[in-house]
C-alpha cells in the first residue's frame, strides 16, 4: 500500500513537472515569436512573426506587456511594418504598457483590427496607412498626439471615433478611407487638418465641435454634409468650400474641461484643480454645500474645508455646458501633492505602555 501511494506520488509529480516545463517552454517559443530591440531609449517590439508555428491557426495577436522580462513600451521602430507575413488577416491587441506607436509601424499590412483600449499616447505618421483590411481600431482615451496620414488609405474602415485627449486631427489622417461612414470628433479638437477626410467617398455627414477653430484646405469632400454650430470654424469653412451647413444653433454645449473630478480636503485645510475652458475666458464655480468654500484665481480653484461631509461644484463657462467635480471634506489630516513633512530629530525611544501627545501642531490641517 505504502508503495503504491509513493508510486502515485512520483506520477503527480512528475506530471505538475511535465505541466509547468510544457508551460515555461509554451510562453518561452512565444517570446520567440517577436523581436525587441532597444528604440530611442525604449523597449519596442519591431519584428512580428505572424505565420507558421506559431500563430498560423490564430485568429488574433496579442503583444505581451513583458517579452523576456522587458517591458514593451513602443510598438515598431519607425523604419518598417513589424509583420514580417503582412499581418494575416489577424486581430492585434496591444498591452497598456505601450505608449508609443511608431511611423509606419502597421503601414501595409494586411491586419483586420486594432485594440489599443489603454495605453498609447501617440500614433506615429502613416502608423496604418493602407491597411485595406482594417475594419475597426479600439482608440485609447489616452491618445494626445497623431501623425499625418496615420489611418490613410485604410479602405475597409467604416467608423471612427477620436479619443476626447485628442486635440489635433493631422493633415491626411484619414485620407482615402473610401468605406468610413461615421466620425466622431473629440470634443477637444481645435484643429482639422489639410486634407483629413479627403477621399472619404462614404462620409455622408460630419459633426464639429465648436472648439475646432481650424479647419484646413479640402479638409472634407463638398459632398459631406457639415453639422455645427453658428458662428463657428465649421460654418465658416461650409460657406467658404460652398458645402452643405446644418446649424445646431448657439447654445454649444461643449464642456470646460477640468484637472481631476474629484479631490479630498482636510476641515481648514485646501486643495487646488485647474479649469480649461474652450474660449479660453471666463467661468464660475458654484457649491451645493457649505463644507467648502472656493476662491479663484486665473484657471486655478482654491477649495477649503469647512467642515466634514461632502459637495459637489460645479463649473460653467457662458454658452458651455458645466462639468462637475466631488469633495470630500475629513476631519483628519491630510498631506497634499507637493506638500513636505519634516521633523526635529532622525530617532526617538519610546517605552511600551506609556501614552505620548504632540506638543504642537503647525498648520496640522494640510
Amino acid at each position: 500500500m505504502r508503495r503504491a501511494k509513493k508510486l502515485l506520488s512520483l506520477a503527480l509529480a512528475a506530471a505538475m513537472f511535465v505541466s509547468t516545463f510544457s508551460s515555461t517552454a509554451f510562453a518561452s517559443d512565444m517570446d520567440d515569436a517577436y523581436e525587441v530591440d532597444r528604440v530611442d531609449g525604449k523597449y519596442a517590439v519591431v519584428r512580428v512573426e505572424d505565420d507558421g508555428e506559431y500563430y498560423d491557426s490564430k485568429s488574433s495577436i496579442t503583444i505581451p506587456s513583458k517579452i523576456k522580462s522587458r517591458t514593451i513600451t513602443r510598438i515598431g521602430d519607425g523604419d518598417s511594418s513589424i509583420f514580417a507575413s503582412g499581418g494575416s488577416e489577424k486581430n492585434v491587441y496591444l498591452p497598456d504598457t505601450v505608449d508609443i506607436i511608431s511611423d509606419g509601424a502597421f503601414e501595409d499590412s494586411t491586419v483586420k483590427r486594432v485594440s489599443m483600449e489603454e495605453g498609447p499616447v501617440e500614433i506615429g505618421e502613416r502608423a496604418f496607412a493602407n491597411c485595406e483590411n482594417l475594419t475597426s481600431v479600439t482608440f485609447a482615451d489616452s491618445i494626445t498626439k497623431m501623425g499625418i496620414e496615420a489611418f490613410s488609405g485604410c479602405t475597409s474602415l467604416r467608423s471612427a471615433t477620436l479619443p476626447t485627449s485628442l486635440t489635433k486631427i493631422p493633415d491626411n489622417a484619414f485620407q482615402d478611407c473610401t468605406d468610413l461612414r461615421s466620425v466622431t470628433i473629440g470634443s477637444y479638437v481645435t484643429s482639422i487638418g489639410d486634407s483629413a477626410f479627403a477621399g472619404c467617398d462614404s462620409l455622408e455627414e460630419v459633426t464639429i465641435p465648436p472648439n475646432v477653430t481650424r479647419i484646413g484646405y479640402d479638409a472634407f469632400d463638398d459632398f459631406t454634409l457639415i453639422k455645427g454650430y453658428n458662428g463657428t470654424a465649421a460654418q465658416k469653412y461650409a460657406e467658404e468650400n460652398d458645402i452643405d451647413f446644418e446649424n445646431l444653433g448657439s447654445s454649444y454645449g461643449a464642456a470646460v474641461r477640468l484637472s481631476t473630478t474629484s479631490l479630498t480636503v482636510a476641515v481648514n485645510g485646501t486643495n487646488t484643480f485647474t479649469v480649461t475652458n474652450p474660449t479660453n475666458g471666463g467661468f464660475s464655480v458654484s457649491s451645493n454645500s457649505s463644507a467648502v468654500s472656493v476662491t479663484q484665481s486665473g484657471s486655478t480653484v482654491t477649495v477649503r474645508g469647512v467642515s466634514s461631509g461632502t459637495a459637489t461644484l460645479t463649473v460653467s463657462a457662458t454658452g458651455y455646458a458645466s462639468a462637475t467635480l466631488t469633495v470630500t471634506v475629513s476631519t483628519n489630516a491630510i498631506v497634499n501633492s507637493g506638500s513636505a513633512l519634516s521633523l526635529d530629530t532622525s530617532s526617538y525611544s519610546f517605552n511600551v505602555g506609556n501614552v505620548y501627545y504632540p506638543l504642537a501642531r503647525t498648520n496640522a490641517a494640510t
